[in-house]
């Protein structure tokens, strides 16, 4: 018998001699992706980089905390201390909550892709009409695109086509870029509330980050809608192959690809951290109800998502979702990078993504009430 424990002991601490590092390093790597909101990836941007494999990480630390519960292993307490000292940003990422589909105006945000379909390079693609249906189908109050894109070369007729045909009267365009002439592609917003004011949401980083509506709801007040698209990764699709295969250790790909993700990934960091800030001075300049919805290409865990909440806005997929939410289309299915944030006067009811195929984005409708609305 004595032999036997003997054996298991020898057992035992042969694999915390294996596991202990790579435990180490996942807590090490965690820590650094739950940190990542409270640094400026402009100052710093290892953080940042971390910061979008949070979720993976989560779970690989919980794998190795049941491992290390399993041999008894001291390196426990250091796990289950990092979990709790993270679990607000662990709950930025799931929704609770059930939803009443039926109350409040339906409104939605999507990123069209430029009407190029899932894939960047394909060439005339009809997507355009295919939304058009899906919106028209849907009944919306407002609709939110980013990366509306002219199929013809005029984009004041695609934009006045693009509304009339799915069903609105009142519309706003907003160019990205901050010059004159006519842009091609920017931000469409399409109401059937009463739009009675506009305008667009300037950058230091010298274009338009945003554009916003004001309406009539049908409580007589005005709230103001804000659409924004931020800085993307504007990466390749094998370099988005590479990313995604990432925790699964594809090094040819991480190889071949990671200093151009990296280039990618400091240059985009670096940008949005500065539209962020615009978009949050932006905010507190504004003091009627206040809607903000769009691709902010960043993750529950990033600087950015951090600066949205320090405003006092209410992320609706927390408010109102169930689940995990995510909205990236492509090969990175733990994304989620749009959102609805409502301020203090408005109130989500339900927030819901829809897997439609038209994009590499998928569209998050929400149903919105008023919560004390003043004029």
């Amino acid at each position: 018998m004595r032999k036997r424990r003997n054996i298991g002991n020898t057992i035992r601490k042969f694999f915390l001699i294996l596991i202990s590092p790579a435990s180490l390093a996942v807590a090490l790597l965690f820590a650094l992706s739950g940190a990542a909101g409270f640094i400026n990836p402009a100052e710093n941007d290892l953080f940042a980089v971390v910061g979008l494999f949070y979720p993976i990480l989560f779970v690989a630390l919980v794998a190795n905390a049941i491992v290390l519960l399993i041999f008894r292993s001291n390196w426990i307490y250091l796990h289950l201390l990092l979990l709790l000292a993270f679990l607000p940003i662990s709950l930025r990422y799931i929704g609770f909550h059930n939803q009443d589909l039926n109350q409040g105006w339906k409104v939605m945000t999507y990123n069209v892709h430029g009407f190029r379909g899932f894939n960047k390079t394909q060439p005339n693609s009809t997507s355009h009409k295919e939304i058009i249906a899906y919106i028209k189908k849907e009944n919306l109050d407002l609709v939110c695109l980013q990366e509306f894109r002219s199929w013809s070369g005029n984009i004041e007729n695609d934009t006045r086509a693009f509304a009339t045909a799915a069903g609105f009267q009142d519309y706003h365009f907003t160019g990205y870029w901050r010059k004159g002439g006519v842009q091609s592609d920017g931000y469409l917003i399409l109401s059937n509330l009463p739009i009675i004011n506009t305008g667009a949401i300037p950058s230091t980083t010298k274009r338009n980050i945003g554009t916003f509506v004001d309406v009539k709801t049908p409580e007589e007040k005005i709230v103001r809608v804000a659409s924004v698209h931020l800085i993307s990764f504007s990466l390749g699709k094998q370099e988005i192959e590479a990313f995604g295969e990432a925790a699964a250790l594809e090094m040819n790909l991480i190889k071949k690809h990671g200093r151009s993700l990296l280039g990618k990934f400091r240059n985009s960091f670096n940008i949005r951290a500065k539209e962020i800030i615009d978009l949050q001075l932006f905010i507190k300049n504004t003091e009627m109800p206040l809607l903000v919805c769009g691709d902010f290409n960043d993750t529950p865990a990033s600087f950015t998502y951090s600066k949205m909440i320090e405003t006092g806005l209410k992320d609706s997929h927390i408010q109102a979702d169930f689940g995990l939410g995510a909205t990236y289309a492509g090969n990175l299915p733990w994304l989620r990078i749009d959102y609805f944030f409502l301020s203090k006067h408005l109130k989500a009811t339900s927030s819901n993504v829809i897997q439609l195929p038209f994009s590499d984005h998928y569209p998050v409708q929400v149903r919105i009430v008023p919560s004390t609305l003043t004029p």
